[in-house]
């Protein structure tokens, strides 16, 4: 079998991981089936430097591929998005602490955007004591800085907490969201334990809590999934966690204090 150049080898890795047929990457490539083969199970068996740790992950990013050729959309370059997840992941940063963002715009301009965008109806955020550097402070810290953004999150909303269809309150730690419960006014100081019984947070409950999971489960990103959640749950967009008839969607987004709360809506408001 002629030797194939480092160049073709990466190149016929970059169209199996896009989802073409052998065939097809033999006929772009100028290649044998046979090389071909011994280049994938090669892949397989970890041989190329540039695609590192991917082993077990092959035949599902190919099958992925396959799916979305079939859906007429173009598959990333995976062998160079490969490269440089390997990268990322060698930081120790996990998935879920990297792509996520938001776009803030006027109502007049998002109205005709896709996907379909959420109304910011209120906000608020106070900070109760002086960082100064440090992290954390005192639970009485927490619980009035809770509750000074929440009333003006509350005010300038014109909505209460009776009115919250879905709720995403920070929880880097768990007790921000017991403290987070009493303090934004959804149940009495020392009441949040009980509060949180009887599926009350559930699904299908009176209150979804956290319906992304959490920082806890899904990833610390310092509130800024619970923006995001809030934000999908008031656009009917959070596919298999997504609560019915979502009118008000609650947030709580703050590393520091409790200190920063935002109602969206599906709405102009």
């Amino acid at each position: 079998m002629p030797e194939v150049t480092l160049k073709k080898q990466m190149k016929m890795v970059e169209l199996y991981l896009s989802g073409l047929s052998y065939n097809e990457i033999m006929r772009r490539v100028g290649v044998g089936k046979g090389s071909v083969v011994k280049v994938i199970d090669d892949l397989k068996g970890g041989r190329y430097a540039e695609v590192t740790d991917v082993a077990g992950q092959v035949d599902a990013l190919r099958e992925t591929a396959v799916r979305l050729n079939k859906e007429g959309m173009m598959p990333t370059k995976a062998a160079l998005g490969l490269a440089v997840w390997g990268g990322i992941n060698s930081m120790g940063v996990s998935p879920e602490e990297v792509p996520k963002a938001i776009v803030l715009t006027r109502a007049d301009r998002a109205r005709d955007l896709k996907p379909k965008p959420a109304y910011l109806a209120g906000y608020g955020q106070r900070m109760t004591y002086d960082l100064d550097g440090r992290i954390g402070g005192t639970l009485m810290d927490y619980m009035e800085a809770g509750r000074s953004s929440a009333k003006l999150t509350w005010e300038r909303s014109g909505f209460g907490p009776k009115d919250v269809d879905v709720a995403q309150v920070y929880d880097g730690f768990s007790f921000r969201c017991i403290a987070g419960l009493e303090s934004y006014g959804f149940c009495g100081q020392g009441e949040a334990l009980d509060f949180i019984q009887d599926g009350r947070i559930e699904l299908d409950g009176e209150l979804p809590l956290n319906t992304f999971g959490g920082v806890l489960s899904s990833g610390r990103l310092h509130g800024l999934s619970h923006v995001i959640e809030g934000v999908m749950q008031a656009t009917g967009r959070a596919g298999e966690r997504q609560v019915r008839n979502v009118k008000v969607s609650f947030v709580s987004s703050a590393p520091f204090a409790d200190g920063s709360t935002f109602i969206f809506v599906p709405e102009p408001y």
